[in-house]
């Protein structure tokens, strides 16, 4: 099962003490994910028994000013990688 935090954030443009590379947590939420199962023939997956998503029911609201944890603001977001991203689209037999 892979559990992950969704965060909103904000930050700041301004460069003193290093502000613009903080993430300030405006609210969070966590969820999972597990696809465990097996793959059929004709390439079917058939969920495991522990299979499915789920998590928080709603986004937790965060006043305290805290950054997000262990994040590093050089390395590229998802959504970075996404926009770089290029996809090929195969036929399966």
């Amino acid at each position: 099962m892979r559990i992950m935090t969704m965060y909103f954030t904000a930050r700041t443009t301004e460069t003193a003490n290093d502000a613009s590379r903080r993430y300030t947590q405006l609210a969070r939420a966590r969820w999972h994910f597990d696809g465990s199962g097996s793959i059929l023939g004709g390439q079917l997956w058939q969920a495991g028994s522990t299979a499915g998503v789920g998590g928080d029911g709603q986004f937790t609201l965060i006043k305290s000013g805290i950054a997000i944890p262990q994040f590093d603001p050089l390395e590229e977001r998802l959504n970075d990688l996404a926009q770089k991203a290029t996809f090929q689209q195969t036929q399966v037999p």
